[in-house]
């Protein structure tokens, strides 16, 4: 696969300064990546039907098949291994998958509308269900970020004016971290008043409070979809840094989610999201975001080193985008390849991940 250097370009990219300081500058750098590999497609296997969910392992990738309604193991070459869960409301099985994840001798899966977590052992067998009916969950829909056997982040929703919230499995305690975006924002909006809102062309309240999450085995990585922030705490709560990220690439997308969700009122199709991205991979060197498009762009993947000195756009121009279904996607753990999961064409691809272990 070809890498091609674009010229470097200096813009401002704000880092958690405050508003009186002078903010620094720092280098951007554009990679574009040739080439792609399918490893996997389910029209020529019977292993995998409809991938959504994928999480990167040292010797492979984990994946969540909304088809199959299976979570399963693939090694690097893309064999399974392992497939375990299935669809219910019994113990071990789940309605619907938001994350998946690896820790020690056990795999964990979130049903989002159970709201549970499900611990499987190293085999795949159900060991334990958590409900968590301790928790005093925001509007909406959920997702929730675990941080290691027994701790998990979530959106706040801006209650307490805190950004996220971390909860103990054992203790069944939770505690607020980090500021919102909004505190007083309305998350509890219905869709009349959303579509009055998008129809007046204001951005609803609920987007506001947005996050993306994501871990590494030093903390937690928050990202705000509506203000572009990047935060980093310690698994205690301790803020470790801030970027503000002046994303240029992005920055008409609200508008042309606007534009685009002003067309759809009064018709069957579903709203866009207010985001500038669409997910988010934490290394334990720094953080990918998918940044979000409305057509059909090839994917482009902002790479912020923990460092915050060299900001690098990953492009990927022979790769289709799925605005419909986001792409999901991973770093593998050797951070040399890039996973893409796409939902509605039923492969999952992979790439060169140009960023090496110094970046």
């Amino acid at each position: 696969m070809k890498n091609v250097l674009l010229p470097i370009l200096i813009i401002a990219l704000l880092c958690g300064c405050s508003s009186e300081k002078q903010s620094p500058v720092y280098s951007f750098t554009i990679k574009e990546v040739q080439g792609k590999e399918i490893l996997l497609r389910s029209d020529s296997t019977d292993t995998m039907a409809v991938p959504s969910w994928i999480k990167a392992l040292p010797d492979g990738f984990l994946l969540h098949d909304a088809g199959l309604q299976k979570v399963a193991r693939f090694n690097s070459n893309g064999n399974r291994q392992l497939a375990f869960g299935d669809k219910g409301r019994g113990p071990g099985e789940f309605q619907s998958l938001s994350g998946i994840w690896a820790y020690g001798d056990s795999y964990w899966a979130y049903d989002i509308n159970g709201r549970k977590l499900i611990q499987y052992d190293a085999q795949g067998n159900h060991h334990q269900d958590y409900m968590l009916e301790f928790v005093d969950f925001p509007a909406g829909v959920t997702p929730i970020e675990l941080m290691g056997p027994k701790q998990f982040a979530m959106p706040a929703g801006g209650k307490n004016g805190a950004l996220v919230k971390l909860a103990n499995l054992e203790t069944e305690q939770t505690r607020y971290v980090g500021q919102a975006v909004d505190s007083t924002t309305n998350m509890r909006q219905s869709m009349q008043e959303m579509e009055q809102a998008i129809s007046e062309g204001t951005i609803p309240e609920g987007a506001k409070n947005q996050v993306l999450m994501g871990s590494s085995e030093d903390g937690l990585v928050v990202f705000e979809q509506f203000t572009t922030i990047l935060k980093k705490f310690d698994r205690s709560g301790q803020k470790l840094w801030k970027k503000e990220l002046n994303i240029p690439v992005v920055d008409k997308i609200f508008d042309e989610i606007m534009d685009e969700n002003q067309s759809r009122l009064n018709t069957d199709e579903m709203l866009l999201q207010f985001v500038h991205a669409s997910g988010l991979s934490v290394t334990n060197r720094g953080t990918a975001l998918l940044l979000n498009a409305v057509d059909k762009q090839p994917p482009k993947v902002l790479w912020v080193p923990n460092d915050g000195k060299q900001f690098t756009l990953v492009t990927y121009p022979d790769i289709k985008n799925s605005p419909k279904i986001p792409l999901r996607f991973t770093i593998s753990a050797d951070g040399s390849t890039i996973l893409f999961s796409n939902t509605l064409s039923g492969k999952i691809l992979t790439a060169e991940w140009p960023m090496d272990n110094s970046s």
